[in-house]
């Protein structure tokens, strides 16, 4: 029985007809009227088949990855990835992309961790997953920002909530039928509380706390931690009746049905932000600003899950200015300008023509640094000089 929107039936194993009644009811709990109708459920299909196996290499920092030709046209494959490394679950994962039946390879920019792969035939998934483990080392990047989220999960919540320190799609109390059936009432009168009855709502978004804003419109590019389990509302270790021994989990794990992406959009200058759309490890953007999100999507009504940590790190390459044959005054002391800044104070050589004395390189910044050329007697001396500065 649900008083929602819809109801999905998941113990038909073959065609059947199930005669049905359905009311509406107002916000006052007023009922109307029944109505019946006949409804024919065609029952479950067959699960489709498991991939036998599914390899990684990587180079250059990109992942290629290859499984076995699946040639059932109704069947999709569904590729997820977690940083786990040893025994990791399915619903550990995060959806990285879904590719058509006959692909047999994809490439991706490489995140250490666990690939896993299963088939997928409208919205049934395969038993059993397959997974590759790759512990390469990615190319050096520098690390700009790291935005960490976990324990109050201090940003923006939409039908989302935190409970003991772990972020989750909010449930609400819905519409349950008392014994006499014809009065409705809600679980969160304050007279009287019915039975928990709880619904997951099919998506919920949580907005990071702060996002990044560099100094100019400039390229990034990003990298994600997630780390998160599924839970069942109904399956509490109080309900079990079976012996622990037998049990293949705990903690009400699910079968990782919910849907967890992490989101970017970005604005140039003044400009509004654009839209929203999944952030993908290692691909680069061009900005002045980023925001990011989580975006959580349950297709069942009972099927929740925990969210411990989430992470999003901006990463930039190094650039390198030069500049040749620059001349100081009779003072020996040269201010550099940097043509666009830098978002870290870069490392900086200096190549002097023909010096007899020495030189000192202060106030490295942002911006530009300063030199100052001596002779052997410590005396200002006018010199030709070369740099370079290399950072991010």
């Amino acid at each position: 029985m649900t008083s929602y929107t819809k109801y999905i039936n998941n113990v038909v194993d073959e065609t059947t007809v199930f005669e049905l009644r359905v009311r509406t009811v107002n916000l006052a709990g007023v009922p109307s009227a029944w109505h019946y109708g006949d409804i024919t459920f065609d029952g479950h299909q067959d699960e489709p088949v498991d991939l036998q196996y599914l390899n990684v290499t990587v180079t250059d920092s990109v992942a290629h990855l290859e499984w076995n030709k699946i040639t059932d046209q109704k069947v999709k494959l569904k590729l997820r990835h977690t940083s786990e490394l040893v025994d990791a679950k399915w619903s550990d994962g995060t959806d990285i992309k879904t590719l058509s039946y006959g692909s047999v390879t994809t490439t991706m920019p490489h995140k250490i961790g666990t690939y896993m792969m299963k088939t997928v035939r409208q919205g049934m998934e395969s038993p059993n997953h397959v997974a590759a483990v790759s512990t390469v080392e990615e190319k050096q990047l520098n690390e700009l920002q790291e935005y960490i989220q976990h324990g109050e999960f201090a940003g923006s919540h939409w039908q989302t909530e935190v409970v003991d320190n772990a972020l989750q799609l909010m449930p609400e109390p819905f519409l349950v039928e008392l014994n006499d059936g014809d009065t409705l009432i809600t679980n969160t009168g304050d007279d009287i509380l019915v039975t928990n009855n709880f619904s997951v709502p099919e998506t919920g978004i949580y907005g990071f706390a702060n996002g990044l804003t560099l100094n100019e419109t400039s390229t990034v590019s990003f990298t994600s931690t997630l780390s998160s389990e599924e839970i069942t509302l109904e399956d509490l270790i109080d309900a079990r009746l079976t012996l622990m021994d037998t049990w293949t989990e705990f903690d009400s794990l699910a079968g990782g049905s919910v849907t967890k992406e992490l989101q970017v959009r970005s604005r140039e200058e003044e400009s509004s932000f654009g839209d929203w759309q999944p952030l993908i490890d290692g691909v680069e953007m061009t900005g002045l600003a980023f925001q990011f999100r989580l975006l959580l999507s349950s297709p069942m009504q009972n099927t929740n899950v925990r969210v411990t940590e989430l992470a999003v790190t901006a990463n930039v390459p190094d650039r390198t200015v030069r500049e040749f044959g620059i001349e100081t005054d009779a003072t020996g002391i040269h201010t550099v300008t940097f043509a666009k800044p830098f978002q870290r104070p870069p490392f900086v050589g200096i190549s002097a023509h023909d010096l007899v004395g020495s030189f000192e390189v202060s106030n490295i910044n942002l911006i530009g640094f300063t030199i100052t050329f001596v002779d052997v007697n410590d005396a200002p001396v006018q010199t030709t000089f070369n740099y370079q500065a290399t950072g991010f």
